[in-house]
């Protein structure tokens, strides 16, 4: 009887130790991203000094940088600017009453960049955000002709993300 008692003594200590606990936390965190969001910042064109009447004059500089959220479809939109010429459906620059037409490109010299109300004969850019910072380069080209007044010409186009 004493190797039994002895026994059952052992298997009740061994099971105490097998109750106690320890416990610490988890730590649980998600950041939660607003879908669907866009923001645009854009960076001038300048074209510089330029001859009346010389051909193949060129901008610089300009550029469209988008953010989108990852996936998030959006098309980018320039609109005619405030000196449109709608009979011959071209943007112009302005010196006081003096005008200038100009084009502004997407990517390439042939894809004129629009919208598809104020200035429907070109086309709009289309993509998908990524989350990061998409730039975009904005081509320019200046048509003066040789009785273009001197002066110094300007407009401004609203860049429109549409998402």
């Amino acid at each position: 009887m004493k190797l039994r008692l002895s026994v059952l003594l052992f298997a009740l200590q061994a099971s105490a130790a097998q109750a106690a606990s320890v416990s610490t936390t988890l730590a649980v965190q998600a950041e939660v991203l607003q879908s669907g969001t866009c923001s645009v910042s854009a960076s001038a064109v300048n074209f510089g000094q330029f001859l009346p009447g010389r051909l193949n004059q060129y901008g610089e500089g300009g550029a469209i940088s988008v953010t989108c959220s990852v996936n998030q479809p959006y098309q980018i939109a320039l609109n005619a600017g405030e000196h449109y010429d709608a009979a011959n459906r071209t943007r112009r620059l302005a010196s006081g009453g003096n005008l200038v037409a100009y084009a502004l490109y997407n990517g390439t010299y042939g894809n004129e960049w629009a919208d598809p109300v104020s200035f429907p004969a070109g086309q709009v850019y289309s993509a998908s955000g990524t989350g990061q910072a998409q730039r975009l380069d904005v081509l320019a080209k200046i048509f003066t002709t040789a009785q273009t007044p001197a002066g110094v010409y300007a407009d401004n186009v609203l860049v429109t993300v549409n998402y």
